[in-house]
Parts: structure tokens; C-alpha cells; sequence
């Protein structure tokens, strides 16, 4: 079995253009869209804040915030950026 870096050493565009998803951080900007747009309000107006907070966070540092972070961030590097995900 290949290792992650196996794979993508085999493959030499992401090769030479992998990018740590820890290196991209979110703005103000963004942690206020995300408190204040992308939230379902009946679901928040049933947690305490600090179960808020605690999912905010999670989601803050998961794979599909760095996507979107990503793509917000490398925006002029990208044609018509599109994010693919298992619910697309």
C-alpha cells in the first residue's frame, strides 16, 4: 500500500502546488459570515454559547472551512473555482 506522500509525489501538480491548510486562517471577515450567515438560527437559539462556541470551533478548523478559506484566499490564483463535496 502507498503512503499519502507517495501518491502525491506520483502526481507532479500537487506535487509542486500543495498548499498547509494550517498556514490558511480566518479573518474577522469570515468567523462573522460564518456567526451570522451560515448558521441555522433555530438550531444556535437551542445550544448554550459555549456548545456554540465549541461546534464553531470544530468547524472553524475542519476540512470544509479550510476549503472554504482556500478558495477565498487563492481566489485570483483559480478559474471558476468550484468546491465538490459527497453532499454536492
Amino acid at each position: 500500500m502507498s503512503t499519502p506522500d507517495a501518491k502525491v509525489n506520483a502526481m507532479p501538480y500537487l506535487e509542486k502546488n500543495q498548499i498547509k491548510t494550517v498556514e490558511i486562517l480566518p479573518s474577522k471577515n469570515f468567523v462573522n459570515q460564518v456567526n451570522n450567515y451560515f448558521i441555522n438560527r433555530a438550531v444556535k437559539n437551542k445550544l448554550a454559547p459555549e456548545q456554540f462556541e465549541i461546534l464553531n470551533e470544530n468547524f472553524l478548523e475542519s476540512v470544509d472551512a479550510k476549503l472554504l478559506l482556500f478558495c477565498i484566499n487563492y481566489i485570483n490564483l483559480m478559474t471558476n473555482p468550484r468546491i465538490v463535496t459527497e453532499e454536492t
